[in-house]
Formats: C-alpha cells, sequence, structure tokens
C-alpha cells in the first residue's frame, strides 16, 4: 500500500498538471480556500508544496508564500510559479508564527490552511475539505489523515486521527495536525493568531486554546497532508526546546481546566479511547497496520541493543 501511495504523491509533486484557466478564474460556487505557506531556506522541497498546492485545480484559490529571505534558491522557485500566487514576498521575519500569522491576517478565504514550505497535501485535498465544509459550516476547524514521507517522497508511515478531543489533546497530544488543518477564517477574529513567542509548539498551543475554548472540530476521515521528516527539521534540531514548550503549553492548560489526572494514567485513556473509536469504525485493517509497524520498530530496536 505505501508503494502506491508513495508513487501517486510522486507524481503528484513532479511537474505542473494543473489548468491556467482554472487558477486563473474565481468559481464562487465553491468556497475559498486560502493556503498560507511559511519559507525559509528549503529550496529542496518548496517547489514540491507548491505544485501539490496548484496541482489540486481548486477553482476558488487564494495563495500566499511569505518568505523569511531565503538565500539558498527558494526565491527562483517561487518566481517559477509567481503568476498563480495571489501574494508572496520575501523579507527578513520574526520567525514562523509571524509569517503565518501575516499570511492568516491577509487571507480572504472561508477556509484557510498553512502549509510549511517542505510538506505537502495529498492529490483531491482541497475537494475533500471544500465538501466536509458545505456539508458541516458549523464546524470551526477541518482536520485530515496525515501521511509521513522522506526526502524523496516515499511514505514512512499513516496516522488515521481519531475525532479531535481536549483532554486527549493534552495528555497525548496533538489529536489534529497542522499539515492537513483549515480554519474557518471567523476563527481569528475570535480568538487570535499563534503565539510569536513559541519557536516550536506554536500550533500545539493553538490548539489547545481552541479545544479549551470550545471551537468545534470536525475530522476528515481521509489523508489530507504529508509531513516531511529529514534532519533540517524543527524536530530534529530543536527537540528539547519543543519538549519544553509542549509541557509549559500541557501544563497550563490542565490547570485551566482544573485537571489533575496523571499524566500516565491520562495517557493509557487516550490510547483506550482511540483504540475504541477504530474498533467503532471497523478500521481493522488500519489497525493491523499499527499493530505491524509497531512490531517491527520493537524488533528493530531490540536488534540494536543486542
Amino acid at each position: 500500500m505505501n508503494k502506491i501511495l508513495s508513487q501517486k504523491i510522486k507524481e503528484f509533486v513532479s511537474k505542473p498538471i494543473f489548468e491556467e484557466s482554472i487558477l486563473s478564474g474565481r468559481d464562487s460556487s465553491y468556497p475559498r480556500i486560502t493556503v498560507v505557506t511559511p519559507s525559509y531556506n528549503q529550496a529542496e522541497f518548496i517547489e514540491r508544496t507548491i505544485l501539490s498546492v496548484l496541482n489540486q485545480n481548486y477553482p476558488n484559490l487564494e495563495y500566499i508564500i511569505i518568505d523569511g529571505g531565503s538565500t539558498d534558491g527558494t526565491i527562483d522557485r517561487i518566481k517559477k510559479y509567481e503568476k498563480y500566487l495571489s501574494y508572496w514576498v520575501s523579507n527578513p521575519d520574526r520567525g514562523q508564527s509571524a509569517a503565518i500569522n501575516k499570511g492568516f491576517s491577509m487571507a480572504t478565504g472561508e477556509l484557510v490552511g498553512a502549509q510549511n514550505s517542505d510538506d505537502i497535501y495529498m492529490p483531491g485535498a482541497f475537494e475533500k475539505v471544500s465538501q466536509e465544509y458545505r456539508k458541516n459550516q458549523n464546524s470551526d476547524i477541518y482536520c485530515g489523515n496525515i501521511l509521513t514521507v522522506d526526502n524523496n517522497d516515499n511514505v514512512l508511515d499513516m496516522y488515521k486521527l481519531p475525532p479531535f478531543d481536549f483532554f486527549a489533546n493534552l495528555f497525548e497530544g496533538s489529536q489534529a495536525v497542522s499539515q492537513t488543518l483549515f480554519f474557518n477564517r471567523t476563527v481569528f477574529s475570535r480568538i487570535g493568531f499563534l503565539r510569536t513567542d513559541y519557536v516550536f509548539s506554536f500550533d500545539y498551543e493553538y490548539l489547545c486554546r481552541l479545544g479549551f475554548s470550545g471551537f468545534k472540530f470536525k475530522d476528515i476521515n481521509h489523508f489530507i497532508g504529508c509531513l516531511r521528516l529529514h534532519k533540517k527539521t524543527k524536530s530534529y534540531n530543536i527537540a528539547d526546546i519543543g519538549k519544553k514548550e509542549h509541557n509549559r503549553t500541557r501544563d497550563y492548560y490542565m490547570g485551566l481546566a482544573g485537571y489533575k489526572c496523571p499524566l500516565g494514567l491520562g495517557y493509557l485513556w487516550c490510547r483506550f479511547r482511540k483504540f475504541m473509536i477504530y474498533l467503532q469504525k471497523m478500521e481493522f485493517d488500519y489497525l493491523f497496520y499499527k499493530i505491524g509497524t509497531k512490531i517491527k520498530k520493537l524488533k528493530i530496536r531490540k536488534t540494536r541493543t543486542l
């Protein structure tokens, strides 16, 4: 299955396959989708990110790129597609969250998402998101399933996320991921933007803030985006900062909510909840896949310790 998905993704982001007439128009029968890409020195990957947006061939798209002053060839790749962009700029900024906030503040779409300059959307993602929006316009945030990929767009793993739950988000970690998130634009006027004093976990803090404030999440049972794992990501380079920000955020919102459950017990409840949701949805293939993946990882870990 992973090989088939990998090939599908590679074909989707390898070259332009969009129709210029569709991208240059504005079909108001579709909800307008705004995508913001914060960018800084990701020349190796950003063209694939751009193509994953444009190749959606979505007829009511606003695409904004906020670059922080890249010097590695990123700008040349952006200029290659600038006629299809609603706006782009390259200036030194105050970091990733500030760049996203700038794009969010400019957005005119009913739905607004942010895609990092090394991550990508799956084929048909915008169509699935817009369909869900039409069916559930009273929701505030729309979020889907995610794949992880390597430098060459090979699928490494897949994650089918359960419906968002504030408690689970605190104890287990993000119950929604930025690569698949789309916000109703009214969310920003009601709760504000991302915190710019966070370097790593600003997306986790935002999810906690949204969940605590009672915003409605709608899960989309499709693979919407891909998180790329490589040695230049924050997860590889500043994971210690991310852990501190995460723990500080978790403890703060646990205090606000009055939760006193031990972390270990809360985590076990989250895992049990997730397992029961998969059973109820009869996601047996996925359960067997995840169990098999876990066994493989344990075997690899055991081999390394011998």
